[in-house]
């Protein structure tokens, strides 16, 4: 149909640029210098295009060779790793005093670049005096590592660290969630940076409402936000059922036959909770009856669903440690202190989590 994506558009200017002569010589009289920011994370289209753009323009590029994260977008470190063959004459200035670590934590670093086959060719130097060396911890599973830090963290606390002092990192937000679990348990106080926590997820809240509507009937931001995950169910018809439910009902099965009566043919709507409390003395089971039942909803409600599937599974785990779905519901859903709290309490005693 003739369209051009992003993509497209890049593609076909480089292909211009090096296959008419003409066009070239228009474009790059145009540039006396080009500057480029983090040259690690181009890539090889991205490349083409500057390799057409320069002579008489100069290039200035600016990058960490060792510093390359985004090779799963394309990104080629090579463009700033091997830019004085690709250029002959480059001058190259190498930043090597380095302002933000100790130099335990560049010695680890210098030594990491030497068991590199690549020539690094530089020495990262620390302007600060102080010293503090990393040290390795080997774990079998994501859930021992937690425990660990956990447990070192409230040590560290224990003896007078302010939690503030801390901070946690990890490669992405997945990779805190098993830390997070165990924070929350522990009512270790954190703030989640760069992503959003477990228990502000919105499928995880969608889970958790499921699960306290069978906990509850008088659970009303349970029932709320359960009643109208449903098509063609708004706040004020979710809002008149609940009153019908509290006015009426003295149980959770009560509950569910006045919902029976109101919601004729959409009995669908209260199998979920009755797939819960049949498996209510199992918090596991309960937790994959409850994503099972909700997984063909949440498919089509979120686009990324593959990515959040996987935080199920680790709610499931984490039953496992409780001996009942309340005692695991009381847990999580009492969280010590949420992320917008903690983003509001700026300057309060928390411990950091980013990416």
């Amino acid at each position: 149909n003739h369209y051009l994506d992003y993509d497209d558009i890049l593609f076909l200017f480089s292909k211009k640029l090096h296959e008419n002569q003409s066009i070239r010589e228009r474009v790059r009289r145009l540039y006396d210098h080009i500057l480029v920011d983090e040259m690690q994370d181009t890539n090889p289209l991205q490349w083409l295009i500057l390799d057409g753009l320069r002579d008489p323009a100069k290039l200035f590029c600016v990058g960490d060779d060792a510093q390359s994260i985004y090779a799963f977008r394309g990104a080629d470190f090579k463009n700033v790793h091997s830019f004085t063959e690709r250029v002959p004459g480059a001058v190259v200035l190498r930043l090597e005093r380095n302002y933000r670590s100790t130099q335990g934590i560049l010695d680890l670093s210098n030594w990491l670049l030497d068991q590199s086959p690549l020539n690094y060719e530089k020495r990262l130097v620390a302007h600060r005096k102080a010293i503090s060396t990393p040290y390795l911890m080997d774990f079998d599973t994501d859930f021992d590592e937690a425990r660990w830090v956990v447990k070192d963290l409230i040590h560290r606390h224990e003896t007078g660290t302010p939690w503030s002092d801390h901070m946690i990192i990890t490669r992405s937000a997945y990779g805190a969630r098993a830390v997070e679990s165990f924070m929350v348990e522990r009512k270790v106080p954190y703030r989640f940076i760069g992503g959003t926590s477990l228990l502000q997820a919105a499928h995880v809240k969608d889970l958790f409402s499921l699960i306290r509507s069978a906990a509850s009937h008088f659970d009303q931001l349970g029932w709320i936000r359960y009643l109208t995950l449903w098509p063609r169910l708004g706040d004020a018809t979710a809002t008149k059922l609940i009153a019908a439910m509290t006015a009426e009902a003295k149980t959770v099965d009560d509950a569910l036959s006045v919902l029976d009566k109101k919601l004729k043919n959409r009995q669908d709507i209260t199998n979920g909770v009755r797939r819960v409390l049949e498996n209510w003395h199992s918090p596991v089971a309960a937790i994959q009856q409850a994503h099972l039942f909700l997984s063909p909803m949440l498919e089509r409600r979120y686009a990324d669903w593959k990515r959040r599937k996987a935080d199920f599974k680790l709610l499931e785990r984490l039953a496992e440690r409780h001996r009942s779905l309340m005692a695991f519901l009381e847990t999580y859903t009492l969280d010590p202190i949420s992320t917008t709290e903690a983003e509001r309490l700026e300057g309060e005693d928390l411990v950091s989590l980013t990416t």
